[in-house]
């Protein structure tokens, strides 16, 4: 969308308005969702999150079960997280999950392994490390890399948090190779640059750490993700 692509609000919200007056829900949920995202990319995570409960709300009401279901697991799941909400975020994934295992579907269950995010937040690494663990054979199954990268690197931080050193270092050094041939966001690869740089300083590496937490901030200022920079300025 061109309002998302230019980072311009005001035609974002010209775009939901002619949406809403089309009466069409995919283009209505189309506008909302890429408005929700700019705001969230802003920092502004509870005006995000009353866009993503609208979004959901309106595929449940519509019986679109995948879309609601995506919608819990991704936007939903990650800006409660992000606004500290995370026992909502874990609630919005758990829905998500059984909506996903009841359609059969991998490309849901693969993403609601990003619940692994708000496990982070609250600093429960083994249920980060759990989650992770069990569904990342079934994202690199369906090649669904942005999930990968994401949860590579919130696995490789839980391992170093409990002194998985070597752990740490395969899932990281895994992730990077991939990235440079996936087809990833630029926020799974800035967090996977976040991971990296601890890494290099857990093992005594800090002219790489460096490197890698440059590279990271880089990342995150040119994207405008504002909690990957506070991250990577920690």
């Amino acid at each position: 969308m061109k309002g998302y692509s230019l980072w311009d609000q005001s035609i974002l919200t010209q775009a939901v308005a002619h949406s809403e007056a089309s009466g069409d829900l995919f283009a209505r949920a189309f506008t909302v969702e890429m408005y929700a995202h700019y705001l969230g990319s802003n920092g502004k995570y509870e005006k995000a999150l009353t866009h993503f409960g609208q979004l959901i709300d309106m595929m449940s009401t519509e019986g679109a079960n995948y879309e609601q279901a995506m919608n819990m697991a991704s936007g939903g799941r990650c800006y409660c997280a992000r606004a500290g909400k995370l026992d909502e975020a874990l609630r919005y994934a758990a829905e998500a999950r059984e909506i996903g295992e009841a359609m059969g579907d991998a490309r849901l269950v693969a993403w609601c392994a990003m619940e692994a995010e708000p496990y982070m937040y609250k600093g429960l690494w083994e249920q980060v490390i759990r989650v992770a663990e069990e569904v990342q054979p079934v994202a690199r199954k369906i090649g669904e890399w942005s999930v990968i990268l994401w949860i590579s690197a919130w696995l490789g931080i839980a391992y170093l948090k409990v002194g998985r050193l070597e752990d740490a270092r395969r899932v990281i050094d895994r992730a990077q190779k991939e990235s440079q041939s996936s087809a990833s966001s630029r926020v799974a690869i800035t967090y996977l640059q976040i991971a990296a740089a601890q890494l290099h300083l857990a093992i005594g590496e800090p002219d790489k750490a460096l490197g890698a937490a440059r590279k990271a901030l880089q990342l995150a200022e040119s994207s405008r993700l504002r909690l990957e920079h506070g991250a990577d300025a920690l």
